[in-house]
C-alpha cells in the first residue's frame, strides 16, 4: 500500500488538487462568473443594440466606449492597490459599482446615455480581472505555473453563459440580454473572496520606469496593442456577421464556445507548451495562427467547417498569447510592480487596442463587411514580425573576450 501511494504521488502534482483548497476554489468561482458576465455581454450586446435600432457606427462606438473604460481602469485600480495594499476591498468596491451602474442601462436606450453607462460599467468590470490575476499570483507564490489551472475556469464560465442563455434568448428575444448580465453581476458581488494575500505588506511603491524603457518590454506591449486592434471586428461584429450569413443563436453560441474550448485546452497544457515550444516561439506561432484565423473568417463565412477551424485558433490568438504575456510580466516586473504591470497589459491591449479596433470596425463595417477581417489579418502578420524582433532582443548576448 505504501508503495502504491508513493507511485501515486509521483504521478500527481499539487496542481491536480489545487481546487480542493478553499481559497483557490473561491478564486476559480470568481473567474467563472466574472467571465460568464463577459460571455453574455460580448456575444449578445451588439445584437441587442441592433435589435433596438442602433446603427453600425453607434454599435461600434458603444463597444469602443466599453473597451476604453477597460483601458483606463486597470491602471487606476492597479495604482490604488499598490498604494493601499487592500486588493480584496478594492475588488468589492469595483463589483458593487459595476452592478449598480449596469442596472441603469435598463432605464434609457438613448445613444449618448448608453455610451456613458457602458463606459462606466466597463471601467469597473475591467479593473477586476487584473486584480484577480494579481491576487492569484500572490497566493500561488512559487507555484505560479498553476495560474492557468485557475484561469481556465473563467473560460469555462464564458462557455457556460453562452450556452445557458440560448433558451432564454429563443423564448424572450434579445431584450433578455441586459437582465441576464445584471444577474451575473449580482452573483459576482457575492463571490469576492476573503482570502490570503488580501493586503500587501508595504504601502510603498517602486518606479516601473526602468522596466518600461527596455525595448523588449515596449515591443511586447506594442504587440499586445496591435493584436487586440485586430480582434476589434471579432468582438464587435462577429455575432452580427453570423446573423447576416444566415446562422441562428444556437450556432452563434456554438462558434463562440469553440473558441473558448480551444482557449481552455491551452490553459491546461500551457506549462508543457512553454517548455517544449519555447516562450518567444509560442508567441510568434500564436501571431501567425491569428493571421490565418482572420483570413479564414473573411474568406469562408458560409463554410461551417472552415469557420469552426478558424474559431478553434482562438486557442492561440488569445490563450497562448495571454499565457506568454503573463509569463513575461511575472519575469520583468517585481512583486511591488505586479498590479501595475498587469494593469498596463490590460489597459494597452484589451482596452486601448480593443477600443480602436471596435471603433474602426464600426465605421468600416457598412462599406466593407467581412472584408474588415483582411485588415485584421495584416495587423496579426505585423505582430508576428515584431515577436521575432522581441526574441532577438531577449536572446542572451554572447560573452566577449
Amino acid at each position: 500500500m505504501k508503495r502504491q501511494l508513493k507511485q501515486l504521488r509521483g504521478v500527481l502534482t499539487a496542481g491536480d488538487f489545487i481546487l480542493l483548497r478553499p481559497r483557490y476554489f473561491k478564486l476559480a468561482l470568481l473567474y467563472f462568473f466574472l467571465c460568464a458576465t463577459l460571455g453574455v455581454f460580448l456575444t449578445y450586446w451588439p445584437p441587442y443594440l441592433s435589435s433596438i435600432n442602433f446603427s453600425s457606427e453607434q454599435i461600434g462606438s458603444i463597444v469602443a466606449a466599453s473597451l476604453i473604460g477597460r483601458a483606463i481602469s486597470p491602471y487606476v485600480f492597479g495604482w490604488w492597490t499598490d498604494r493601499n495594499g487592500r486588493i480584496v476591498r478594492n475588488m468589492f468596491v469595483a463589483a458593487v459599482c459595476m452592478t449598480l451602474i449596469f442596472a441603469t442601462s435598463l432605464f434609457e436606450p438613448a445613444y449618448l446615455y448608453m455610451v456613458a453607462i457602458i463606459f462606466m460599467f466597463s471601467f469597473f468590470w475591467g479593473s477586476m480581472m487584473p486584480q484577480i490575476d494579481t491576487l492569484v499570483l500572490m497566493n500561488l507564490g512559487r507555484a505560479s505555473h498553476h495560474y492557468s489551472l485557475l484561469r481556465l475556469w473563467g473560460s469555462v464560465g464564458f462557455i457556460a453563459s453562452m450556452i445557458g442563455v440560448v433558451p432564454v434568448l429563443n423564448y424572450y428575444g434579445f431584450i433578455s440580454v441586459p437582465w441576464t448580465v445584471l444577474i451575473l453581476c449580482l452573483i459576482t458581488c457575492f463571490l469576492i473572496p476573503t482570502t490570503k494575500g488580501r493586503r500587501l505588506k508595504s504601502a510603498e511603491t517602486s518606479s516601473i520606469y526602468c522596466v518600461l524603457t527596455r525595448p523588449e518590454v515596449v515591443l511586447l506591449f506594442v504587440i499586445c496593442f496591435l493584436v487586440q486592434v485586430s480582434h476589434g471586428p471579432y468582438y464587435s461584429f462577429f455575432s452580427i456577421y453570423m446573423l447576416d450569413n444566415g446562422y441562428g443563436n444556437s450556432m452563434i453560441s456554438f462558434m463562440w464556445s469553440l473558441a473558448v474550448i480551444g482557449e481552455i485546452a491551452v490553459f491546461i497544457y500551457s506549462r508543457r507548451m512553454l517548455s517544449s515550444i519555447g516562450v518567444i516561439n509560442l508567441l510568434t506561432l500564436s501571431m501567425i495562427l491569428t493571421m490565418l484565423r482572420w483570413l479564414m473568417t473573411a474568406l469562408f463565412p458560409q463554410s461551417i467547417v472552415i469557420l469552426s477551424i478558424a474559431q478553434t485558433l482562438h486557442a492561440f490568438s488569445f490563450g497562448a498569447y495571454h499565457i506568454v504575456v503573463i509569463y513575461y510580466i511575472g519575469q520583468w516586473f517585481t512583486i511591488r510592480q505586479q498590479a501595475r504591470g498587469q494593469a498596463l497589459y490590460a489597459s494597452i491591449s484589451f482596452g486601448l487596442g480593443g477600443a480602436l479596433g471596435s471603433f474602426a470596425a464600426g465605421y468600416l463595417w457598412d462599406s466593407m463587411g467581412g472584408r474588415v477581417y483582411f485588415l485584421a489579418a495584416a495587423l496579426a502578420g505585423l505582430c508576428a514580425l515584431l515577436s521575432i524582433v522581441v526574441g532577438k532582443l531577449i536572446m542572451p548576448k554572447p560573452a566577449t573576450a
